[in-house]
């Protein structure tokens, strides 16, 4: 069975649909028999014009479910589209058949548009979609793009049924390769070797759209839904590609889900074996923009990345004399170097870039980073340049100025007031004081 083709009883929201056998009994009919789905399949066009004749007589609440599928297929067949549409919207949330012959093009998919309110509608268009590698790649387009993109992504049911499923999974990374084979497990590794063309390249773009609204539904991508599934993370073997990360939603929650995304597997040495490798920190100021870290608040995300880096800032501190001329070292002497300490080799760091250079970027890459926000203990460390500390050390102090001003402000303006209000309140005790006059001197006469 494809992942996304799973019956519906699977879906839990069978108790949403009524198949309509207990109708007639609530309206004090009695029940009818419906037909089976093997005569409504095997119905000649001859009995499906004369079924046509009479669909107008047919009340949808009180058809069977199955003969009002058949219904819908008499009247596409007349053709009578406008009158098929109406009688499919009517029996769609209580009509197995009539779902089940979307998915097999009996009835065009466009009649979901009507639809789209009934969890149901989301359950069809999985299991359509669960055929991407069999289907027309056009045709695969136009169901995310069209549909699950444009139409069902604004109703919470789609979420659930489509966006956490494990098929989105697979078919973003199949999109990314450009429709290979085997590209639902591959990714954009499949797509190296493939000829672009037109096709591919909207199924790309389609697959960055996909990718683009299900990034949170699927938690950044970076665990499989599958329990028995071996397989390593997309981001750490190149099965999505990084430039992705920068169709991100820019909510916070998308935010901190590219951060752990970059820290923990984009960042990661094992790929890091190719012969023009500029170097990982050439390769981190490249991905360090997609997260976006001037808008980090989280302390534990912040802490993180002050790590990494000063572990960078360690590893080039250990190179001999400018650095330069250290050779670039085998991927093992990294992974040995990684596993004994927590400072990193300096030549791989700087691979075929420059020392200078690397230090420079390391040093950009830290002001991103509100450390202000860190405990000092993890600021006593002597590898942060100084320039970093002084700077934000200074831009704290710039801020209680700031703060203190603000104060100072505000407590002349509420001295203000307070000089506003007594001079109100004198004004109302001469007036008292002056009625009281007054009273007395009546009280006299």
């Amino acid at each position: 069975l494809l992942p996304g083709m799973e019956p519906e009883e699977e879906t839990n929201f069978e108790a949403e649909y009524d198949d309509g056998s207990s109708l007639g009994m609530a309206m004090g009919h009695k029940q009818v028999d419906d037909i089976s789905e093997e005569l409504c399949d095997g119905l000649p066009d001859t009995a499906l014009r004369i079924l046509a004749g009479l669909a107008e007589y047919l009340e949808p609440g009180m058809t069977p479910p199955v003969l009002a599928a058949a219904a819908v297929r008499a009247l596409l067949l007349v053709p009578l589209e406008q009158d098929a549409e109406q009688l499919f919207q009517d029996i769609f949330a209580r009509s197995r058949k009539v779902r089940e012959m979307v998915v097999t093009g009996q009835i065009p998919v466009d009649f979901l548009r009507g639809v789209t309110q009934y969890p149901a509608s989301s359950v069809t268009l999985r299991r359509m979609l669960a055929r991407y590698e069999s289907t027309d790649h056009a045709r695969t387009c136009d169901l995310v793009e069209d549909f699950l993109v444009g139409e069902l992504c604004e109703e919470g049911h789609s979420d659930q049924v489509i966006l956490q499923h494990v098929l989105t999974r697979h078919l973003v990374l199949w999109m990314r390769s450009g429709g290979a084979a085997g590209g639902s497990k591959l990714g954009a590794r499949a797509f190296q070797g493939i000829p672009e063309n037109e096709t591919v390249q909207r199924l790309r773009k389609v697959g960055e759209k996909l990718f683009e609204v299900s990034f949170l539904s699927q938690g950044g991508f970076v665990e499989s839904e599958e329990p028995s599934s071996s397989s390593s993370c997309p981001w750490s073997d190149g099965s999505l590609d990084p430039g992705l990360l920068a169709k991100v939603p820019q909510t916070e929650d998308a935010l901190a889900l590219v951060r752990k995304i970059l820290l923990k597997h984009l960042l990661s040495p094992s790929a890091r074996e190719t012969k023009d490798f500029v170097g990982v920190v050439h390769e981190l100021a490249r991905l360090w923009p997609l997260g976006r870290w001037s808008q980090c608040r989280d302390t534990k995300l912040i802490g993180e990345a002050f790590s990494w880096l000063t572990s960078c800032c360690r590893g080039l501190a250990t190179l001999p004399g400018v650095g330069d001329l250290a050779g670039h070292q085998p991927p093992e002497h990294w992974k040995l170097e990684r596993t004994a300490g927590p400072a990193l080799d300096g030549a791989m760091l700087v691979g075929l870039g420059s020392r200078r250079q690397a230090e420079e970027l390391l040093f950009n890459m830290m002001t991103d980073l509100e450390i202000w926000r860190l405990p000092p203990s993890e600021l006593l460390t002597p590898w942060v340049p100084s320039q970093v500390l002084a700077a934000h050390v200074t831009a704290q102090c710039k801020e209680l100025e700031d703060r203190q001003l603000a104060l100072v402000d505000d407590a002349r303006e509420n001295l203000e007031e307070i000089s506003r209000l007594n001079a109100v309140v004198a004004q109302l005790t001469s007036r008292l004081e002056a009625t009281d006059a007054r009273s007395n001197q009546c009280m006299q006469k």
